[in-house]
């Protein structure tokens, strides 16, 4: 009997791509990954072309008011400001920007750094460093501000995550839904025999017999708009990879840390000669 083919296929624009779990064969050919494995997942690393991402992020630094370059930072010391710009990228298509959040963490070792002032982070000590975290929510563009007293400053990679958001959130609206009820009650028990006033009464409980759907529906819409949570599932690389169950994104700045100083290499003489060596005996 014929064994069933298994070839598997993604989609997308690289430069090279590479096996990462599997010994199996990976061809590349015209923006199509083919590959036969009897794996039941098979990994693999695929350098895009286009490496745009849904968000533009700007790192820049300061060294007591004054813009640095981070090579030129380290070892330095002094005030030190750090400024990370997230905006949203117009040249990249889909909803991502507005299905992902960005979970940031910086760390600063607190024998080089005193007196962090991070706003809107969450802090936490990890041995001798300080981890400085935020969220970004989707569909949010934010500036991260990180202030410090430096001595001989260093820093390590800011990691950044970018997760498909989830907000588990039941929103109880029958207490609403309730006193919506006694205005409504109450309107009608202002009938005390005034025709005018009646009719317009209930004129007033049929415009506002829907309200408590309404509201649902309004609160509904704000959740979507800040979650992301009415966006599908899909994938960044390519739009015909269509059985994707989750996208993530891993990114980390460049370091800041002081280079190993080269070693200086003393440049060799001229080997003096035996006519030379024996004059210099006499001298």
């Amino acid at each position: 009997m014929q064994a069933a083919d298994r070839r598997k296929l993604r989609y997308g624009d690289y430069t090279s791509v590479h096996p990462l779990n599997t010994e199996d064969q990976i061809a590349y050919e015209n923006g199509v990954v083919s590959f036969h494995s009897d794996a039941q997942r098979v990994y693999y690393q695929g350098n895009l072309s286009d490496r745009n991402l849904p968000w533009r992020f700007s790192l820049t630094y300061r060294l007591n008011g004054q813009p640095i370059e981070a090579d030129e930072l380290a070892g330095k010391s002094g005030r030190v400001e750090i400024d990370l710009d997230v905006r949203k990228n117009e040249d990249v298509q889909g909803d991502l920007f507005r299905s992902h959040a960005l979970q940031i963490t910086v760390q600063l070792d607190t024998d080089k750094c005193r007196n962090i002032q991070a706003e809107g982070a969450t802090q936490a000590n990890v041995g001798s460093n300080r981890q400085l975290s935020y969220i970004v929510l989707p569909n949010t563009e934010k500036t991260i501000q990180i202030t410090t007293d430096a001595t001989d400053f260093e820093m390590d990679a800011i990691s950044i995550n970018g997760v498909q958001f989830s907000l588990d959130i039941d929103v109880d609206s029958s207490d609403l839904s309730e006193e919506t009820d006694k205005i409504v009650d109450a309107g009608v028990e202002l009938d005390d025999g005034a025709q005018e006033m009646k009719d317009g009464t209930v004129e007033f409980r049929s415009e506002t017999e829907n309200t408590n759907d309404t509201i649902r529906e309004k609160i509904d819409d704000m959740i979507a708009e800040k979650t992301g949570s009415d966006v599908q599932v899909q994938s960044f690389i390519d739009p015909c990879n269509t059985d994707v169950e989750n996208v993530q994104f891993v990114i980390t700045t460049p370091s800041v840390h002081v280079s190993d100083v080269p070693v200086e290499v003393a440049e060799e003489t001229e080997s003096t000669g035996i006519l030379q060596k024996i004059r210099d005996l006499f001298r």
